[in-house]
């Protein structure tokens, strides 16, 4: 009988590599998200504004997008 994974081996398992964006206007909570999704093998860029985000999504395929729902711009 097959042990279920933790977390961190499940997300590793079906989601290392993925593209996501990350959109937050504070440089530590940026930061921290970003060091977890990459910790967990994701491929992760950011956007600081709602513009920049935007642009960043009309240029490149995320597999997923985060948000923070109260952004600049």
């Amino acid at each position: 009988m097959e042990l279920p994974l933790d977390l961190d081996d499940q997300l590793r398992r079906y989601f290392a590599g993925c593209r996501i964006l990350l959109v937050e206007d504070e440089p530590v909570n940026r930061e921290v998200t970003t060091g977890v999704l990459r910790n967990i093998g994701m491929q992760v860029d950011s956007a600081e504004d709602g513009v920049q985000a935007v642009a960043m999504g009309a240029s490149q395929r995320y597999e997923l997008i985060l948000m923070d729902m109260q952004m600049p711009n």
